[in-house]
């Protein structure tokens, strides 16, 4: 007799059971139990006593009573249902003896048949013997008899069948069935846990992200059986729409026949009858059979709602009028439901503003803030990639930016394919709908400049390869698409499909914009957007952010007229000529700041001064070139020479950033003097209150923030004074080099703010080139080499310990200091994890991550 124990507890007792002490099924049966379900009698077993079963212990016995009554059922209980666990183990304890009882229960056939069946499981499941041994024999049988399922076979061959089954245990185990039913049960507890610990189910709970050595707990459980005349099924139910998240009954139901070999009979089956409440209403068959019981079941739905807090989906054994609780799990919402539900659940107070944030995962607003290609679609994949920008897109290839800007300017949508992008390309990625590269990593041009377009994006996709000569693309298996074709990319998940796909539009709720609302009111660091246009500004502002925290002034310079007078600068022959040049930019670019001050007034703005190297802002091909020689009046020999003499060999590592500004001063105090006179112009005297934040790109030693430092300091004492003040401005760094990081501490003493532009230095920690990591990346996961994409997710062991170093120093050196990052990373919950726990004040990512960040913001502070 076993009595409640802290390792074996009864589903009837009224004992608390953890889920972390006996998994996620038996503690939500148990607590189900107690709100009034009806549930089959049974007994809830800890992790910690089928752990000493693992190492070799001795199951416990139950009581004789439980087990002569009914044949029961042993069913796994993981720590969390993501887990999975082995297979049920059912009709344990059926015997040749018990015969006699389950034939009153079903009839002599059926009993027969049932005992067959579980001398073969049993000898499958728990004994691993070969099920080729057993079905073989199965089929053989149905053919002689003529029959189509095993179920119809004659009384005769079922016990002939049994016998030669029995057989197999002899000739192959040397021993007989275990007839005797507390063996059968120590049986079945030993191949669980085995199965639990085997390589398999350890490697598939670490692809899941749980510990191999998570724990698992279980469930012995009486079996219901019936007659052949019982109204006898499964039901599948819930109270909630999964789509919508509107209350409306809804699941599916299945009649069990017994005797069907392939009849769930306690556990599983394929839901064949749907019914929902208007069917219900409607008085067809099921209702008129089952409405009192689903009235019954929607009063325990609604305790069940109020002690979980949140909605879940009910599987029911249902008998004539009878039910039994067989398991529950959470509701597979969509997030636009989740929202709703959870919104309904704050203001009903059964639930904080805090956990209807923490209930929604960031990742699941993908699903909602792009479109996606619907889920029922048939078109071939004909490439696989990196999900480099969320959302899908049909559209007609276009292999160069002047060819999507002529589809654009007809009407049609174009998806941009290249190689790889670079700058030049901006003005063709800002027309089309979506961009795709051979080529490619996480934080590729490519990927960086769509995420911050809001436009899908798929990069590093090896199956296919440009062919410039014919000017085509080639897929594996041989097949030429040309400009013009249509293909489909989907920049959530990598692939890249031929044709057009169906699409499903996002849909902002109510409830969406609560949520929101509520995580803005509860973050725990500062979300701002990467923002490098007005438009990108507009965008940034719909999503309530709290500033822009990163404006790269380079994707200025690439609108046609702004690309002109900047080629000029570049290509003039005099320092007169570049000074002309450099004058008409000043206006355009004090327009641009203007319209971006103003979207955004009120809010810190943080302008990048240029970083790009300047010979990216000239053509490569011959045709551009020329065309470039004929507009600005030179011959295409002195362009191509000229554009020769400024090109480098490794250009991310040579003239750009803060060095342009100290070779070129003057194109860097135009740009100061645009930010200041924008500020001063859209704030007035005000002006003081809301300085500009101009931050210095690839700074690595504290001597160049100095240099231009005086350098606008020259600038704002050329701007006339208002009401007595000078024009304000605060100066920050951009920290992406390891020198800087470990400079940090000086660069501190002589910056309002330091951005570590994640992006860059992990390209330089790693010694990996974010543009060619694409191509190797997936088998450096796979093999495990690297956990993920550490230009997706922040490689907190590496990086992560440079940007600690930096907060540290920093802070020592000037404690008034703000903190931020304004990589892509700054918009992964994880990575903004990692950013709270160190003391960031700050994180910037590009428009469409910000909710994603505002939920990550939310999340508690790691430890």
């Amino acid at each position: 007799m076993v009595n409640n124990t802290k390792n074996v507890i009864s589903i009837s007792s009224k004992l608390c059971v953890s889920q972390e002490e006996f998994g996620f099924r038996a503690s939500t049966i148990s607590t189900l139990s107690k709100l009034g379900f009806p549930v089959a009698p049974g007994y809830l077993i800890s992790s910690k006593l089928i752990k000493e079963i693992i190492d070799g212990g001795t199951t416990p016995d139950f009581p004789k009573e439980f087990l002569d009554r009914s044949p029961v059922c042993l069913r796994a209980s993981p720590e969390f249902r993501q887990w999975r666990g082995p297979e049920s183990i059912l009709y344990l304890g059926l015997n040749r003896e018990k015969l006699g009882l389950i034939r009153k229960i079903t009839g002599a056939k059926t009993a027969k048949f049932l005992y067959l069946e579980h001398v073969r499981n049993f000898g499958v499941k728990v004994l691993e013997l070969d099920p080729d041994l057993f079905d073989e024999t199965l089929q053989l049988a149905v053919n002689k008899e003529n029959v189509k399922l095993v179920r119809d076979l004659s009384v005769d061959m079922i016990d002939d069948l049994t016998n030669e089954f029995e057989e197999y245990y002899r000739i192959h185990l040397g021993f007989d069935f275990p007839e005797d039913q507390e063996t059968q049960i120590h049986y079945a507890f030993k191949a669980i846990a085995k199965k639990w610990e085997n390589p398999t189910s350890r490697v598939l709970r670490l692809s899941l992200g749980a510990d191999p050595q998570a724990s698992m707990g279980a469930i012995l459980q009486e079996m219901i059986l019936a007659n052949q005349e019982s109204r006898f099924g499964l039901l599948d139910m819930q109270s909630i729409n999964n789509f919508t998240g509107e209350e409306s009954i809804n699941g599916r139901f299945v009649p069990i026949k017994i005797g069907d070999v392939n009849s769930p009979l306690f556990l599983k089956g394929r839901f064949s009858q749907a019914i929902s409440q208007e069917e219900l209403i409607s008085g067809n068959k099921f209702s008129k059979l089952y409405k009192p019981l689903i009235a019954k079941i929607s009063v325990l739905e609604k305790k069940a709602f109020k002690a979980f807090g949140k909605k879940l989906n009910f599987s029911f054994l249902i008998k004539d009028d009878e039910f039994v609780l067989i398991d529950a799990k959470d509701v597979e919402l969509k997030v636009s439901a989740l929202m709703r539900l959870n919104v309904e659940a704050v203001r009903k107070g059964l639930i904080s503003k805090e956990s209807a944030i923490l209930r929604t995962d960031p990742e699941m607003l993908l699903d909602i803030l792009h479109p996606q290609i619907h889920k029922d679609i048939n078109i071939e994949v004909i490439g696989l990639g990196l999900p480099a920008s969320p959302g899908a897109v049909s559209g007609f290839i276009a292999f160069k930016a002047e060819e999507a800007i002529k589809m654009n300017s007809k009407g049609m949508t174009a998806v941009l394919v290249r190689s790889e992008t670079s700058s030049e390309d901006i003005r063709g990625m800002h027309v089309s709908a979506g961009v795709l590269t051979l080529r490619g990593g996480m934080s590729s041009h490519a990927a960086v400049v769509a995420r911050g377009l809001g436009k899908p994006c798929v990069v590093g996709v090896s199956d296919l390869r440009m062919d410039n000569s014919l000017k085509s693309l080639l897929t594996n298996d041989g097949r030429i698409l040309k400009s013009g074709d249509l293909i489909t990319i989907d920049g959530s998940n990598g692939r890249v499909l031929l044709g057009k796909a169906q699409m499903v539009q996002p849909n902002f709720s109510k409830h969406f914009y609560q949520i929101m609302e509520w995580a803005n009111e509860l973050g725990k660091i500062s979300v701002k957007a990467n923002a490098d246009t007005p438009q990108e500004a507009s965008l940034a502002k719909e999503f309530n952010v709290d500033g822009i925290g990163l404006c790269r002034t380079e994707h200025m310079f690439f609108e046609s007229k702004t690309l002109q007078q900047m080629q000029k600068m570049i290509l003039a022959s005099s320092e007169g000529d570049k000074e002309e040049a450099i004058n008409a930019l000043l206006p355009i670019q004090q327009r641009q700041f203007e319209e971006i001050f103003k979207i955004m007034k009120g809010l810190p703005v943080t302008i990048r001064l240029l970083d790009l190297p300047v010979h990216e802002f000239l053509p490569n091909s011959l045709l551009e070139l020329e065309n470039l020689a004929n507009e600005l009046g030179m011959t295409l020999t002195q362009v191509s020479e000229h554009s020769k003499q400024m090109s480098e060999i490794n250009p991310m590592l040579g003239k750009r950033g803060v060095r342009l500004g100290i070779l070129f001063p003057k194109l860097y105090q135009m740009q100061i003097k645009a930010i200041l006179k924008a500020s001063r112009s859209v704030y007035g005297p005000e002006q003081i209150n809301f300085a500009p934040e101009i931050m210095l790109p690839m700074v690595s030693s504290v001597k160049e923030v100095y240099l231009v430092r005086d350098m606008i300091n020259q600038v704002v004492a050329s701007i006339p004074r208002q009401q007595g003040h000078l024009v304000a401005y605060k100066l920050g760094v951009m920290v992406e080099t390891p020198r800087a990081v470990l400079k940090s501490g000086e660069l501190a003493s002589a910056s309002s703010f330091l951005s570590f532009g994640t992006n860059d230095l992990t390209q330089m920690t790693y010694g990996l080139s974010r543009d060619d990591s694409g191509t190797f990346m997936r088998d450096y996961i796979d093999q495990k080499i690297y956990p993920e994409d550490p230009f997706r997710s922040l490689d907190i062991d590496g990086v992560g310990e440079l940007l600690r170093i930096a907060s540290h120093r920093s802070r020592e050196s000037n404690p008034n200091i703000r903190l931020g990052i304004c990589g892509e990373h700054g918009g992964d919950p994880n990575s903004i994890d990692f950013c709270k726990s160190i003391g960031l004040d700050y994180v910037s990512c590009s428009p469409y991550r910000v909710p994603m960040a505002r939920l990550g913001a939310t999340r508690p502070i790691p430890l």
